[in-house]
């Protein structure tokens, strides 16, 4: 058989992306499907992850990564499945016949609409997992993917197990109550390796078919293996190893602590040091744990700040184009000339000409002004969606969103051929003062302003010049206050 590719592994994209709240009977049926014969198996208790630290502030990570895309809010109002209602999620894998089942709990996830919206938004979150095809066994959701190579079964509403072609039957049996399960019987001694209260955790039993390539490494006679994870304000990781003799577990220990006091005395970062810290390592014959445990907000916390700043400076390169593209559109626009219809005095008179110089700014007509601030400050851009400002069509009341006419109705914006049509961090305002006789002077300012962290304070970029019959003389450089705010 061939190896399955890992796009078939069906839903697993979408529905891995949250595990929510479930509860334990749910997820010990789900590891009750797991046939005789695996050699591996993860279990996953949502319930308790969802209430974690790490969950809540990973949902926020992920939300300044991109607060423009909200795949919780698209499963719930698309297709009809509430992340807050996910219970357990278990996947099973037989090495040796290539086998992979997944199983999970999740109210109305096991509905046709549901499954159909589902494969939908996998593929529009850039996942491949082919075509679905629906039909009914017992008058309940019968699925394949792949031309068949993935099946599932909607065991009721709320309840979806899959598994790859060559090992249906046998994970069909499991769910009739037929045969053995690997929970008791293959993997038995493996799971007892580890404590399977944790909100995840996984055993696994070493096929005999890697033994030549654990032989030229660290897990030289590795027979089994298993470990949890529990996610609460500490992330704590237990991993056990069970090998063929008790002198590889010491071996093995005594040489880790030695490279872990070495490394220790390398690491900066304070964080980092106290997880090395927490590190133990025991041995109980031919066993050897490994334990970890380091408070993980402090972490992610970091991760959120450093990542704040990271994309707050990224937005600012907008400015930064925008204030050079209205600078060079001011000096071109200085050096056309721009002739008024006027009388003209009489040479005696002097032979002067009325109205402006012919080289000057972009105004409204006054010899000295302001563009005013487009669009408004009023506008929240922060406030809109993916924290930007938005021009369209007539009168808008939504937040961050403006009239496209701010711009199209401006004479300065107009004269300097500049206008935001998509979507956009900042406020722009350009500033004049110009000389109204002989050749021509002007004196100008263009500026971008922002209220990235959408706490009342703007950032100010702008960059002044000047220009006369010698030409244009720019600032040295981009004039910056608060630059990330």
């Amino acid at each position: 058989m061939a190896t399955p590719r890992p796009n078939t592994l069906i839903l697993a994209r979408p529905l891995a992306l949250l595990v929510r709240p479930g509860c334990k009977r749910d997820r010990r049926k789900l590891e009750g499907f797991v046939p005789d014969g695996a050699t591996a198996v993860v279990s996953i208790d949502g319930q308790a992850m969802v209430k974690s630290t790490f969950y809540s502030k990973t949902v926020e990570l992920a939300k300044q990564i991109d607060p423009a895309e909200d795949p919780i809010a698209k499963l719930k109002d698309e297709c009809g499945v509430d992340v807050n209602e996910m219970g357990a999620y278990v996947i099973g894998v037989d090495a040796l016949s290539q086998g992979v089942m997944v199983a999970i709990n999740w109210k109305n996830l096991g509905k046709k609409e549901s499954l159909e919206c589902l494969a939908k938004l996998g593929k529009e979150m850039g996942g491949d997992l082919g075509e679905l095809s629906i039909s009914e066994e017992g008058g309940k959701p019968k699925f394949e993917l792949g031309g068949g190579e993935f099946v599932g079964w909607a065991l009721d509403d709320d309840t979806v197990v899959s598994s790859t072609k060559g090992w249906s039957s046998a994970v069909q049996g499991r769910i009739k109550g037929e045969g053995k399960g690997a929970v008791d019987n293959s993997l038995k001694d493996a799971i007892a390796l580890t404590n399977t209260s944790k909100h995840i955790w996984f055993a696994s039993e070493i096929p005999p078919v890697m033994t030549p390539f654990l032989d030229s490494s660290p897990a030289k006679g590795l027979v089994r293996a298993a470990g949890s994870l529990q996610m609460g304000d500490d992330f704590e990781i237990e991993l056990a190893g069970d090998f063929n003799d008790e002198s590889r577990p010491t071996a093995l220990k005594e040489e880790a602590e030695q490279q872990l006091a070495a490394f220790k005395g390398m690491v900066e970062i304070e964080q980092a040091r106290k997880a090395m810290e927490s590190v133990t390592f025991e041995t109980d014959g031919k066993v050897l744990r490994v334990k970890a445990s380091f408070p993980v907000a402090p972490l992610l916390d970091g991760a959120k700040e450093a990542f704040g700043k990271y994309t707050s400076r990224s937005k600012t390169s907008e400015a930064r184009v925008n204030i050079a593209k209205m600078f060079d559109a001011a000096s071109a626009y200085f050096n056309e000339e721009h002739v008024e219809r006027g009388a003209v005095a009489a040479i005696g008179g002097g032979g002067t000409l009325s109205g402006y110089a012919p080289h000057r700014c972009p105004s409204d007509g006054k010899p000295e002004g302001s563009s005013g601030v487009v669009p408004p400050l009023s506008v929240e851009c922060a406030k809109g969606p993916g924290g930007r400002c938005v021009p369209a069509m007539g009168p808008q009341t939504e937040p961050g969103y403006y009239d496209m006419s701010l711009w199209t109705d401006n004479p300065v914006f107009n004269g300097l051929n500049f206008m935001q049509e998509q979507a956009h961090y900042f406020h722009y305002e350009f500033r004049w003062k110009n000389a109204p006789t002989g050749f021509g002077e002007c004196q100008f300012t263009a500026q971008a302003f922002a209220d990235l962290d959408d706490d009342g304070v703007f950032s100010t970029y702008e960059r002044s010049g000047a220009a006369d019959k010698n030409g244009v003389n720019a600032a040295a450089g981009l004039y910056i206050d608060r630059e990330i705010e």
